[in-house]
């Protein structure tokens, strides 16, 4: 009686689904669960970065720092003053440089990053330029970023050598502050004494003398010919029509 009561209950569950339906369906669900977050993924990230929103970069340079700031600030930009320089013939506090450049295709809201011209020059420390090699102090100033730097040969038997570095006629010593647009000047060795050059201006006059001397005798020699040769007693005497 009881196995033929399981029997009938068995028939009347209804059948099993295949565990392969099942793994089908489960992985269906999870694909489109996942185009579904990609989509969404998607979207939110063109939302939040403006995609296929641009707008220009105005040029802001020659511009006070202040003018140039509220022009980008109208535009929707943010402004960082990124750094200064100093530029001869530039007016203090005008834009030299911006980045991005102007014209440039950016997001709204993109940060503009402004380069000024210093109010004032730069000043470095003079270092040690003295007892060492032109060429070596040429490339310590340069490498401060001093490029105004003439070379003045002095008599000296070491050739190359700097005796000493002056800036506006005064003697500068390691440690004085200058602007880097300061001239400096080195005073540098011509491998040419003074002993060398009064030897050589006494044997420069000395051959200038040589050559004037020849030229001298010769000019005493032709005054001091006779207008004519003389006359010969014995013919005088032979020929009396001679002094007719």
């Amino acid at each position: 009686m009881d196995i033929s009561n399981q029997d009938n209950k068995k028939e009347a569950m209804p059948g099993r689904r295949p565990v392969w339906k099942s793994c089908l369906l489960h992985g269906l669900l999870i694909f489109v669960a996942a185009v579904f977050l990609l989509w969404l993924t998607t979207f939110w990230l063109d939302l939040w970065t403006h995609h296929g929103d641009s707008i220009s970069v105005p040029d802001v340079k020659g511009m006070l720092f202040d003018r140039a700031n509220d022009a980008l600030s109208d535009e929707g930009f943010d402004v960082v003053l990124y750094d200064s320089v100093y530029e001869d013939g530039v007016a203090p506090g005008a834009v030299v440089d911006q980045n991005p450049k102007s014209s440039t295709n950016v997001k709204p809201g993109r940060t503009v990053y402004l380069t000024i011209n210093a109010f004032y020059p730069r000043t470095v420390l003079v270092p040690v330029l003295t007892d060492m090699s032109v060429r070596q102090a040429k490339t310590i100033l340069e490498g401060l970023g001093m490029k105004n730097v003439l070379i003045k040969e002095i008599p000296s038997e070491y050739k190359d050598l700097v005796y000493k570095a002056t800036w506006n006629g005064n003697r500068l010593t390691p440690g004085i502050r200058v602007p880097l647009t300061a001239k400096i000047v080195l005073e540098v060795g011509s491998g040419y004494t003074i002993e060398d050059m009064i030897r050589d201006s006494i044997s420069a006059a000395s051959a200038v003398a040589s050559e004037q001397l020849p030229e001298e005798e010769s000019s005493d020699e032709i005054h001091s010919s006779p207008a004519s040769e003389p006359v010969p007693a014995s013919q005088a005497d032979h020929d009396p029509d001679f002094f007719d």
